[in-house]
This record gives C-alpha cells, structure tokens and sequence, in this order.
C-alpha cells in the first residue's frame, strides 16, 4: 500500500525543497516516490526538479505551479488541475493525465512517451507500476505548449488542443479523433498514420508538417492552412475544405459592386458579401468597402487590406495570419478566435462602432480568443477592445491607445507596451504583463 501525505506534511516538504533550489543549508529536494498524494494542493508552487515517480496525484491541483524538469515517471495525475503550470523539461514518461485539465500549460521538450516504472517486491524481485501506457486522452490542453515534446501515442481522443502550440511535435500513428484543434499550430509536426479523423482542425496552420497516411476523413479544414500537394485525396474523403472563390461561382468584383450599394443604401438595394468559409488567397483587397462583411472562417493569409473599410465585418474564426490591415476600419468587427497571427493591424481603428438611427448603440471590437502573436498594432485604436483569453505573445503595443481595452487572462509574455495608453484597462488574471 502506498503512503499516505497529508496537505501539512506536504507543506514542510515544499519549504524545504524550496530552500533546496535556492541553494539554503538545510534545503531538501522533494521526493515522494511512490505514494499516496491524491487531492493535495500544490498551486502556484515550485516543485523543479521534484521526485514523484510513481505516486498518485489524482485531482491534484498545480495551478500555475513551477515543474520545471520534475519526475512524473508513472504518476497518476487523472483529473488534476494544471493549468498554466509549467512543466517544461519534465519527464512524464508513462504518466496518466485523463480528463486533467493542462489549458496554457508549457510542456515543451517534455517527455511523454511510454515508459514502464519497476519496483522492488517483498521477495526482492522486481513488479512494474501500471502498464507503461502515458494517457492524456479527454483530457484540456487549449493554448498549450507542446512544441519539441516527444509525445508517442500519448495524445488520445477528444482532446481539446485549440490554440496549442504543436511545432515539430511528434504525432505519429497518434489516435486523435474527434480533438479538438481549432487554431492550433502544426507546422513542422510529424502526423504521418496519425487518426485525425471528425477532428475540427478550423484556423489549424499545417505548413511543413508530415502528413503521410494520415486519415482526415470527416475532418473540418475550413479557414486551417495546408497545401493539398502534401496529401492525396483520398486523405480528405469527407473532410470540410474551404473552396476558393472561383469554386463558388462568384467574382469579387461584382462581389464587392454589389456590396457597397448594400452598404450606400443601407441595405435596401444590392447584397450583402457573404464569402464565409472561402479560401480568398490571392484576392486583392485593399482599400475596399467590406463594412459589415461575412467572413467567418474565411481564410485570408497574407492578403493585402491596407486601408479597407471593415466595420462591424464578421470574421470570427478566421485565417487572417500575416494580413495587412494597416490604416484599416475595424471598429465594432467580431473577431472571436481569429488567427491574426504575424498580421499587421498598425494604425488599425478597432475602437467602439457607434451605431445612430434610433438605436443608439455602441459595439466593441471583439479579439476574444483571438491569436494574435507577433501581432504589429503600433499606433492602433483599440480603446474599449474586448481582448479577453487572446494570445498576445510579442504583440507590439507600441504607441497604441488601450484605453479601458479588456485583457482578461491573456498572454501578454513578451508584449512590448512602450508609449502606449492603458488608461483604465483591465489587466486581471493576464500573464506577462510588463508596463
């Protein structure tokens, strides 16, 4: 029988392996090999370099905690709160995360493939602990970062890996159906034989990744970024892939005709632009009347829309990665969960859209869940904003006005906000955040 820690036994533990990484006489590294740890709290700790092969941590809690490097050789963490922890360089060989919760959790360079923990029995020969297996399956890994993680088959089905960091991960013969991987960044990763099918792989960049064998049958592919050279077709039976504009029988430019009488008339002539769902690479775009446009899951890369007017435009959950929108409108647009990764929005207006005619209303741009790293918005308007869970790694605040702009729980590491006007601006919950 394993044994048992208590949350004050625990409590000591922490101090002394605390005094331990900081090098204090007396300080003692944190082993608890093989025991009994459920539901004990280890939030917003450091626990680096700790020894927990083995032991059950079930419904634990590491929020936000520091794990940088630890052994979870074999540990069972099912249904354990770890989110935004960091468990970089850590060894979770074997491991059990079913159903754990690991939402912004940094996992780069971890190890988590299989690996079976043996111990010495009463009669002094060896028994293994579990079955070697590692298991994140049903488990949330949204906005995580697994880049260079060496995963095996340990991913299962019906993960939530939306926004999650995937560069040059290891996700060969994975068995991913039915994930979710909604903006999430393979390029580079080896998927080849993995099972991705019913995936909703929307706003997801593939660039570069390894794709043979791979099976993306019922798959949706709207708005995600790949080139159909990498596969063949029979990959994509069933699969959702967004149709380019010729495809859909339209041109834009009567597209964009008829839209801006319905813009001039308030729509009582001409048709509203409706190109949602459509690949528009390619198409030029700047400079054009888009106000109140249709364009969720569009995908728009790298597309020209210097100066265009976007107001109150419908782009949620779209592929805007490297877009030009300097100098654009934007003001009232819904850009929920849009990848606007790389894009240049400097001396962008996306503050409220005051709408008049009776109504009286005003409308904040919306950024929620948006990924917006690297992003440029030097100089840009985005007073009252609604930027809340968006990713804003080295985004250039610069000279920006974010008068009360809302950043509830985004990542802000490495943002640069020299000059900028924070004016009223709700930072709770927001990670990196430096003035």
């Amino acid at each position: 029988m394993a044994l048992r820690i208590n949350q004050n036994a625990l409590q000591d533990k922490l101090v002394a392996h605390r005094q331990f990484l900081r090098g204090v006489h007396g300080g003692e590294r944190l082993i608890l090999k093989l025991h009994d740890a459920a539901e004990l709290i280890f939030a917003k700790r450091d626990v680096s370099w700790a020894e927990l092969a083995g032991t059950d941590l079930r419904r634990c809690i590491f929020f936000q905690a520091s794990m940088v490097g630890i052994s979870l050789f074999a540990a069972n963490l099912e249904g354990a709160d770890l989110r935004g922890a960091d468990l970089s360089k850590s060894d979770l060989r074997g491991i059990t995360l079913r159903r754990a919760n690991l939402e912004g959790a940094n996992l780069s360079e971890a190890d988590i493939r299989d690996g079976r923990l043996f111990v010495q029995s009463d009669n002094g020969g060896y028994e293994p602990v579990g079955d070697g297996m590692s298991r994140i399956d049903e488990a949330v890994l949204a906005r995580a970062n697994l880049q260079g993680a060496r995963l095996g088959g340990a991913i299962g089905p019906r993960t939530d890996l939306s926004g999650a960091n995937l560069r040059n991960a290891n996700l060969a013969k994975a068995n991913l159906a039915e994930s979710n991987l909604t903006s999430a960044d393979l390029s580079g990763a080896d998927l080849s034989g993995a099972n991705l099918g019913g995936c909703v792989l929307q706003g997801a960049v593939l660039l570069g990744a390894t794709m043979d064998g791979a099976n993306f049958s019922g798959a949706d592919l709207t708005a995600s970024l790949f080139k159909r050279s990498d596969m063949v077709e029979e990959q994509l039976s069933g699969a959702v892939v967004a149709p380019s504009l010729s495809e859909t029988g339209g041109t834009i430019s009567d597209i964009l005709h008829q839209h801006s009488i319905w813009v001039r008339t308030l729509g009582s002539e001409g048709t509203q632009a409706d190109m949602s769902g459509v690949d528009l690479t390619g198409v030029p775009l700047r400079g054009v009347e888009l106000s109140a446009v249709k364009m969720e899951k569009a995908t728009l890369t790298g597309i020209n829309m210097t100066g265009s007017s976007l107001s109150m435009a419908q782009l949620a959950g779209a592929l805007m990665n490297r877009v030009n929108c300097s100098d654009a409108d934007l003001r009232g647009a819904q850009l929920v969960g849009t990848n606007l990764r790389g894009a240049n929005l400097s001396h962008a207006r996306m503050n409220r859209m005051r709408i008049a005619g009776g109504l009286e209303a005003e409308w904040p741009t919306n950024l929620s869940n948006a990924d917006m790293r690297g992003t440029n918005l030097k100089f840009a308007d985005m007073s009252n904003a609604n930027l809340e869970r968006a990713n804003l790694r080295k985004a250039d605040f610069r000279d920006a006005n974010l008068t009360e702009a809302v950043f509830l729980d985004t990542d802000l590491t490495g943002a640069d906000f020299r000059g900028a006007t924070v004016t009223g601006a709700d930072f709770r919950g927001a990670v990196g955040y430096k003035p």
